[in-house]
């Protein structure tokens, strides 16, 4: 099961998303694409880590590598596939030195002739 605060995170992520990109000018079947999805939570969570390390500095690409292992915990990115948290390894199980997202939910959405609708979030 899915806990209900992850659901809601999830649903706030997409949100996000989907206004940002009607915001852009894009048609909102276009927001169901998954390869939107994705650019925007690579590009999202590459400015939340640059944000991270140039706080009281310039960014360097040392800087920004090692803050992205800090989104983690409070710095979560909500992005429109749920939450994208970089958690340690060895406070998910995972293998040492892997980064791979646990627990991850997944938006399932139904194409329909008048654009895509939001079915639900799945582990």
């Amino acid at each position: 099961d899915v806990p209900e605060t992850t659901v809601q995170e999830g649903k706030q992520g997409f949100a996000t998303f989907q206004g940002q990109f009607a915001a852009c000018g894009f048609p909102g079947t276009d927001a169901a694409d998954g390869n939107a999805m994705m650019g925007w939570d690579a590009s999202y969570t590459a400015v939340n880590a640059i944000r991270l390390a140039t706080v009281g500095t310039t960014a360097t690409i040392a800087g920004v590598s090692q803050d992205l292992n800090a989104i983690q915990g409070e710095r979560v990115v909500y992005g429109a596939s749920g939450p994208i948290d970089f958690a340690n390894s060895s406070q998910i199980g995972n293998a040492q030195g892997s980064s791979n997202p646990v627990g991850k939910v997944i938006p399932i959405l139904r194409q329909l002739p008048g654009g895509p609708r939001f079915l639900a979030l799945e582990p």
